[in-house]
């Protein structure tokens, strides 16, 4: 490969998503589906920020939906035009009938963070999150088996928490357990509480400091046992429960609680993000040259004044 330097004062940038400009960075932000595009015979180094959407909560005491995987890296580069995708927060369950669904991947070309599991149901086990997913927390249990926390592939999130039980004979529930998160597991719940939401992930790739992906908190079936919370964009439990922040990395939606006799829905998972940044310096403009016949790349680096 031949290697040449030289001085360019103008060249045509990036577009797609919203842009920002920011300590010497040009951020793409993207809420939406939409193209990188990287003007013709340039290529650029970029740093990449990709959070799957959130699982929703499970139903009646359920369980906190599990956060969106999440993905980063630096000097990755892109050429031409790169297709963004925004993974979906799913709604939680709205019957025992009916499992809260897993959050939908999101994408940036061929990198992808999948979404987190579905919170269990009152009784039921939460679902695994897909590779990169938080595991759903799992429902409340009066008495029989334990209800497991979904299932998550490390490094890329965390497994959903325990629900509690108590023996057959006594009259209250234990508390769900709560969805995970990038940063930890979600927290089981106990006969004295549900359990929170899993930590998520800091990042300042926006321009500013901002938390993403944690897991959404479990429910409880009565007052005196508290309802789980969550932090990093996850949805804290009630009755009926809240749904996480929208492009909050995919932050899970927590599981509904309820009072004795209410049946209450699971929030809704929070949808995905993906934001790419970049210095001026990293833009580089790519030639062809025949060499044997062949098409070799010439690359020109770009030195801005």
């Amino acid at each position: 490969m031949m290697m040449i330097v030289c001085i360019l004062l103008n060249v045509a940038l990036p577009s797609g998503g919203v842009i920002n400009i920011t300590s010497g960075y040009y951020i793409h932000t993207f809420l939406s589906d939409g193209v990188f595009l990287v003007p013709e015979n340039t290529r650029v180094k970029v740093d990449y920020l990709v959070i799957g959407g959130g699982g929703g909560g499970g139903y009646d005491i359920g369980g906190g939906g599990g956060a969106g995987g999440v993905l980063f890296g630096s000097n990755y580069p892109l050429m031409k035009s790169t297709s963004v995708i925004i993974g979906e927060g799913v709604s939680g369950s709205i019957s025992n009938s009916a499992p809260a669904g897993n959050g939908n991947p999101s994408y940036l070309g061929s990198l992808v963070a999948e979404g987190g599991g579905g919170g269990g149901n009152g009784y039921r086990n939460g679902s695994d999150g897909a590779s990169g997913g938080g595991g759903g927390g799992a429902g409340s249990q009066l008495g029989g088996n334990i209800r497991y926390g979904g299932s998550n592939i490390p490094p890329y999130g965390n497994e959903g928490g325990t629900a509690d039980f108590v023996n057959q004979l006594s009259i209250k529930h234990g508390g769900a357990g709560g969805g995970g998160g990038y940063g930890s597991k979600g927290a089981d719940g106990s006969v004295y509480s549900a359990g929170n939401g899993g930590t998520g992930y800091t990042s300042s790739i926006s321009g500013t400091s901002k938390k993403y992906a944690g897991g959404g908190g479990g429910g409880s079936i009565t007052q005196s046992i508290p309802s789980g919370n969550a932090t990093y964009g996850g949805g804290n439990a009630g009755g009926p429960g809240y749904n996480a922040q929208n492009n909050s990395g995919g932050g899970g939606g927590r599981g509904g609680s309820a009072t004795l006799g209410a049946l209450c829905n699971g929030g809704k998972g929070g949808s995905g993000i993906v934001i790419i940044r970049y210095k001026l310096s990293s833009i580089e403009q790519v030639t062809y040259a025949y060499r044997n016949t062949k098409f070799v790349p010439i690359i020109i680096l770009t030195i801005f004044f």
